[in-house]
């Protein structure tokens, strides 16, 4: 392997891993709920640093991509699935303090919506964007 390539491989280890120690120790001393909190700013900051050298935008953004997912791997964080994310996986029901369709109050048993006809309006919308 030639110098060059060496140095940049060596350089990109020592980042995930300085990476990776601050989500440990952050998420340890409980300054960030979750280890994925700098995964964005981090990608942000290396990406900006790597164009300012003079790299194109997509070959420095799979780069920072690359070494940010080095760093939570090695902090062996995981992705929790989509149900994982969900308020009622953990049994946590948020009730609203107006209608997500219309905006109108709700009464004390009304927890999203006002109404059957605006919670069918707001679940035609969403889906309609999701697909």
């Amino acid at each position: 392997m030639p110098r060059a390539k060496r140095q940049k491989v060596r350089s990109a280890q020592r980042m995930a891993t300085t990476m990776a120690v601050v989500i440990v120790r952050d998420f340890r001393d409980g300054v960030i709920g979750s280890k994925f909190a700098y995964e964005g700013c981090f990608i942000a900051e290396l990406r900006s640093s790597l164009c300012l050298a003079g790299w194109p935008w997509p070959v420095a953004d799979q780069a920072a991509r690359n070494v940010v997912a080095e760093a939570l791997r090695l902090a062996r964080a995981s992705r929790p699935t989509w149900a994982e994310g969900q308020r009622a996986f953990v049994g946590v029901e948020v009730k609203d303090s107006v209608c997500r369709q219309c905006g109108v109050g709700l009464r004390e048993r009304q927890v999203h919506y006002c109404s059957n006809r605006c919670a069918k309006a707001w679940n035609a919308a969403f889906n309609a964007e999701a697909a």
